[in-house]
């Protein structure tokens, strides 16, 4: 058995992997990792689907026929012609991948486009205003809570993702019960394992959170969110307000913490904010421990990632907003596009107009290990090495753990096929656009390893689960003061804040804890809603940007009102309804909330 971990999402969990004549036949969980301690997911485990596909990339394709890597590489060198990066969520789990982009966008002088946009761009610009520090991230302190307060957020469908990444999280979850409350429109995994569950309007956490502020005595402008305004708007019960308000003053360490139901909603960076605000006001830092990491990963960024625009949302960690690429293609400022680990026609919003635009570029180029729906409009597939197949350290997320833990991670197998590594790729593709030459990522990890790390190279490549240093200790709030909160930007939206209309709001943050990006899983082709709203067993779903025809499922676990989709693919997606409508702060699309309409079908 070879220990690896898995590289889904930033939680990390060990795996042991069997092999037999060079092919992995089995992913399990390894009891022996230091953090994940056994746990695993249902995803880690069935990526053995993905890493032996029968349908995966393993050669080289040009306008669907298979051709050599020197063919491939020359054809869409010369192409590359007002061109644009785009690298997805798998790409931002390696060091390679991240180094490989680096490295062709400066070559090209390309602007990049990432999935940090449709997920935790809001908390990254919200990091940079409190702290001076984009990368100043914490994680939660599930065991040393003694009330948790979870917003939109799901960590037993999974684990604890999305900045919060801490491998014991789910064994702490479900011992909490009683020291654990879920807001959440729908009765999700965690919201059935809490004490209470308080179920709100979809799209309203914002006001729950100014309402809570109001009721500590925050100094923020907050006095018009009464509890009966609050209630009325979130369509709580009456009381509500005020007796999570007592919970959190009576509570010696709370946690305050806000998922992708609010990172995806209408207000992204003002709910960031405000679960930030909350936290400091019911007690800093409480449940919010930081831990700095075996690689001082902030320490490493600049002092400011962003880059304001005029009358647009900011660059954020050099990266343009995704809802704006249809637009540029359509003025002709992108005529090329590479998208690395990605399948932008799920993922992005507006998937008709996007479709439209990607099928009137001059060049679309495709670097993944399947072919998904963007692969399908493609003129040039390149095969990538799966994460069982390329050498690895864990330094993008090295401050993404409950305690500092580093981990080389080997190779399992030779690639399969043709494939190669992103870096390997990208690198390729820079040389060929006049680049200068670039470090490897490994030689990169070992540098950072040898000026930041409390170990050794040599050390980290003889332990093979890694090494793990001695945890912050609990309560640590990290350097510097308590976070700054006197945002006039954020404070203004908080002004302009008004109840939204009466209507039916859709839930996109969810997904079937066995998909796996566009790699593995059946997608969703069923919409849910409570009985109440569902006028027929097929229903006709109209958004701001489109229609879907599904099958509807009656949930009355869901708060009326609400309309869950679930990932799917590029035609049974909720991005089908979604408009570009960007959160100013962020470039966030706000999909999580958006009005629809129900119509029999």
């Amino acid at each position: 058995m070879h220990p690896t971990v898995c590289r889904i999402c930033e939680a990390h969990c060990g795996l042991l992997a069997d092999v037999e004549d060079g092919v992995v036949t089995r992913l399990s969980p390894d009891p022996e990792h230091p953090l994940s301690k056994g746990y695993v997911c249902p995803k880690g485990p069935r990526f053995v689907g993905v890493q032996n596909a029968p349908d995966r990339l393993l050669r080289p394709r040009w306008r669907g026929q298979e051709v050599s890597w020197d063919v491939a590489l020359d054809r869409v060198s010369a192409g590359l012609v007002r061109p644009a990066i785009y690298l997805g969520n798998p790409g931002s789990q390696s060091l390679g991948a991240l180094v490989g982009v680096e490295r062709l966008r400066r070559a090209l002088s390309a602007p990049l486009y990432t999935a940090l946009s449709l997920d935790n761009a809001a908390q990254i610009v919200v990091a940079e205003g409190a702290f001076g520090n984009p990368l100043h991230t914490f994680v939660a302190d599930y065991d040393g809570s003694d009330l948790i307060v979870l917003f939109g957020t799901d960590p037993l469908s999974s684990q604890a993702s999305q900045m919060q990444s801490n491998p014991g999280a789910v064994h702490s979850l479900l011992k909490a019960r009683e020291r654990l409350v879920v807001v959440d429109p729908r009765a999700s995994m965690t919201a059935k394992a809490a004490g209470w569950h308080l179920a709100p309007r979809v799209g309203t956490d914002a006001f729950l959170l100014a309402g809570l502020l109001r009721a500590l005595g925050s100094p923020l402008p907050v006095e018009r969110f009464t509890p009966a305004f609050v209630e009325a708007t979130c369509a709580l019960p009456a009381g509500s307000v005020e007796r999570l308000a007592a919970r959190l003053r009576s509570a010696r360490q709370p946690l305050v913490w806000s998922g992708l139901g609010v990172l995806l909603g209408p207000h992204p960076t003002l709910g960031a904010w405000l679960t930030l605000a909350l936290q400091a006001a019911a007690s800093w830092p409480g449940g919010w421990r930081w831990q700095p990491g075996a690689v001082p990963v902030a320490r490493l960024a600049p002092f400011s990632a962003l880059k304001a625009r005029a009358g647009r949302p900011p660059e954020v960690l050099g990266a343009l907003p995704c809802g704006e690429l249809a637009g540029a293609i359509e003025a002709g400022e992108v005529r090329s596009l590479v998208v690395v680990a990605g399948n932008p026609l799920v993922s992005f919003p507006d998937t008709k107009r996007l479709r439209q635009a990607l099928g009137s570029l001059d060049l679309l180029v495709c670097i993944d290990q399947m072919e998904n729906d963007t692969g399908r409009l493609a003129h040039a597939l390149l095969p990538a090495a799966t994460w069982l197949e390329r050498e690895e350290v864990d330094i993008p997320f090295a401050a993404l753990k409950p305690v500092p833990h580093l981990q080389h991670l080997a190779a399992v197998v030779p690639p399969r096929g043709e494939a190669r590594p992103d870096e390997a790729i990208l690198g390729a593709l820079a040389r060929r656009a006049g680049g200068w030459p670039w470090p490897s990522a490994m030689t990169l990890a070992r540098l950072a390893v040898a000026t930041t790390a409390p170990f050794s190279w040599a050390r980290l490549l003889a332990a093979p689960r890694g090494l793990t240093g001695r945890p912050a200790a609990p309560g640590s709030p990290g350097p510097g003061p308590r976070p700054r909160l006197d945002d006039p930007a954020r404070i203004a939206e908080l002004a302009a804040l008004s109840p939204p209309p009466a209507g039916l709001r859709l839930i996109t943050s969810v997904r079937p804890p066995t998909t796996m990006n566009s790699w593995l899983g059946a997608p969703a082709r069923t919409v849910r809603a409570h009985p109440d709203d569902l006028p027929g067993p097929r229903v006709r779903v109209v958004g701001p940007a489109g229609t879907l025809e599904l099958d509807a499922v009656a949930d009355d676990t869901l708060a009326r009102g609400t309309v869950v989709l679930a990932y799917g693919s590029a035609d049974h997606n909720a991005n089908v309804l979604i408009g570009s409508d960007l959160d100013p702060g962020a470039g966030v699309p706000r999909s999580n909330g958006s009005l629809v309409t129900l119509e029999r079908v």
